[in-house]
């Protein structure tokens, strides 16, 4: 498995904070590397998805929209 250091704005990590609490509340026990591990694969699968559909990836940048 590939180890990766990145930084990740307050405001993402915050969001990704409060759906683990959620997930908790409702008895699913996860922690923040394998929600991390989990975001990046459906993240992965939705940049894919949006690039078979004609869309190029022009401004990395703008894909942090999908987390606000």
């Amino acid at each position: 498995m590939a180890k990766v250091n990145l930084d990740v704005p307050d405001k993402v990590h915050l969001k990704a904070k409060q759906l683990q609490l959620e997930l908790e509340e409702n008895d699913q026990r996860i922690t923040l590397q394998e929600l991390y591990k989990e975001l990046v694969i459906i993240g992965l699968e939705a940049m894919k998805k949006k690039m078979s559909n004609g869309h190029m990836l022009s401004d990395p940048k703008g894909y942090t929209a999908i987390a606000s």
